[in-house]
């Protein structure tokens, strides 16, 4: 899992860390069906 996410940030030229720490802020104000918009599309192989 996470290195699909770090391949992922790398592919789109996004910091990890910086991508991690923003959806660990937003997390908590979430609701479980409002939580769609944080997700990073996966690159496939």
């Amino acid at each position: 899992m996470v290195e699909g996410l770090l391949a992922t940030c790398k592919a789109r030229q996004i910091n990890p860390l910086a991508y991690l720490a923003d959806v660990l802020d937003k997390l908590p104000a979430r609701t479980v069906n409002n939580i769609d918009d944080l997700y990073l599309e996966l690159e496939t192989r």
